[in-house]
């Protein structure tokens, strides 16, 4: 069993807080690696468990869908 660490992933400030907004990034969060999971979905928040071997590399790239995604 693959150990895993659950992260918050904010949108950049200044950034509208759009539920539906993240929920379309849901396909492109879970195809960057078999191991992530969303935990939930938040108006402010994305949070999702990853791989704590890959977490760092997964949190930048999901962290850079929201930013370019989700806009003011």
């Amino acid at each position: 069993m693959t150990k895993t660490r659950k992260v918050k992933i904010y949108p950049r400030e200044g950034a509208a807080s759009v539920i539906s907004q993240m929920r379309i990034l849901e396909p492109a969060i879970l195809a960057l690696d078999k191991g992530i999971s969303i935990a939930a979905f938040d108006e402010r928040y994305v949070s999702v468990w990853l791989p704590i071997d890959k977490s760092e590399a997964l949190k930048k790239k999901i962290q850079m869908l929201v930013d370019t995604h989700v806009s003011a």
